[in-house]
Parts: C-alpha cells; structure tokens; sequence
C-alpha cells in the first residue's frame, strides 16, 4: 500500500507527539525504517513540510512573516513575538520605512515604499 506524504506525517506527528528524548530518537529511527522499508525514503522533503504544516495546525501556531526596513526594529519585533506565532522576521531596506506583516494569509503593508506606491497608482490613474 502506498501512503502520502501528509499520511506519513501525520503518522510521524502521532508517533513523536508524547514522546522526548532518546525515546523521540528511538521513534524516528523506526519511522526511517518503515519509509525505507515502503521505498519511500524519497519523499522525505515532501514528508518534512507536510509534518511542519500539520504540526503547525494541530498545535493552533500562526505563520508569522515581518519585513522592516532596520535592525533595530527587528530586534524588538523578534523579542516580542508571542509563542502562538512560528516565523521570521526580515530586514527589506527597500520598504525605507515601516513594516510589512503576513500571518497566515493576510498581509498588512504599512511601508513607505507600499504608500508611494499606493500614491502612484492613483496619480496615474
């Protein structure tokens, strides 16, 4: 029988979910073993990313994305960050000023570059 990647990573998600330590290591050496075994060791990438978004939606994380155009208010926007968030946060020197914020699938653009932009548009239009 064959599984999916998201099948294998539920299984994977199931398997290590209560457990830790060498015990957690015990358990992925078994599952290498079971993908090896159903020839599917090559679908370890596709297998990784279904476990990161299953792993993400089973424990109620948001996928955060900050663009800020300086260091320092990087620095800040990672040290405040709340646990519930799983993500990163970029310098983009092209956004001259303000930030850029994705969680999930919405995006709010409060840059500088995004508002000349805006400006723009509407003085072609």
């Amino acid at each position: 029988m064959t599984y999916s990647p998201l099948q294998y990573a539920r299984a994977l998600y199931d398997l290590t979910a209560e457990t830790s330590g060498a015990n957690k290591n015990e358990a992925i050496k078994s599952f290498a073993s079971f993908l090896q075994k159903n020839n599917a060791l090559h679908l370890y990438r596709e297998i990784g990313n279904a476990f990161s978004e299953y792993a993400r939606k089973t424990e109620g994380l948001k996928e955060i994305s900050i663009k800020t155009a300086n260091e320092k208010a990087a620095k800040k926007i990672s040290s405040a960050l709340h646990k519930n968030f799983v993500g990163e946060v970029i310098i983009d020197p092209n956004l001259i000023a303000g930030v850029s914020v994705t969680i999930d699938d919405i995006r709010v653009d409060n840059s500088i570059k995004n508002r000349l932009s805006e400006i723009r548009k509407t003085l072609t239009r």
